[in-house]
Formats: structure tokens, sequence, C-alpha cells
């Protein structure tokens, strides 16, 4: 992960985060809200219409990042998966939520 996404990811709820991590091969819809998070070593995130990811979080060594349309995180969570889990099965450390 780079510096640059590490960095977009710190950025307040805005647009313009949501088109930069799409750039990153991220699906993020423009209706998303994502506060301040730190993010590493996440492959990929998708996230629906209207999702709200509140201030604070730590999301670390997740395969996959999937919150449906409506879904949301609070503040103040750590969600992590160990990397050796990832070796096994690529489908390891994966976070999905509904609505």
């Amino acid at each position: 992960m780079s510096l640059i996404q590490l960095f977009t990811w710190l950025l307040p709820p805005l647009r313009l985060k949501n088109r930069i991590l799409n750039l990153f091969g991220h699906d993020i819809a423009m209706s998303a809200k994502i506060g301040p998070c730190l993010v590493s070593g996440v492959r990929r995130a998708k996230l629906g219409e209207n999702v709200l990811i509140g201030p604070f979080n730590t999301f670390k060594n997740l395969s996959l990042l999937h919150l449906e349309n409506e879904a949301g995180i609070g503040s103040w969570n750590w969600i992590s998966a160990h990397p050796a889990y990832q070796a096994l099965d690529p489908e390891a450390g994966t976070l999905a939520l509904g609505y």
C-alpha cells in the first residue's frame, strides 16, 4: 500500500476521497461517507450507497472490506485479520456487513 493511499484514507469524508480510492482499485460509492481511518493491508474495499464509516477506525490486513448499501460502522473500532490465514485461503480476512 502506498503512502498516498494511506494518506487518502485519513482524509475527512469527501467525494474526492472516494474518487481517489476508486483509482486505487477499490469500489466506493460516491454517496459513501468514510471518516478518517487508518487502513493498512486491505486489498480491496467495496462500499455501497450511503455507507457510513465513523472516524478513528483501524482496518488492517483484510482481503476484502465489503459494506452493502446503507450499512454502517461506528467510531473507534479495530478490525483486523492475521495475514497467515490469507496464505491458506484468499477469502480469509473478509468483513462483509449488510444493511
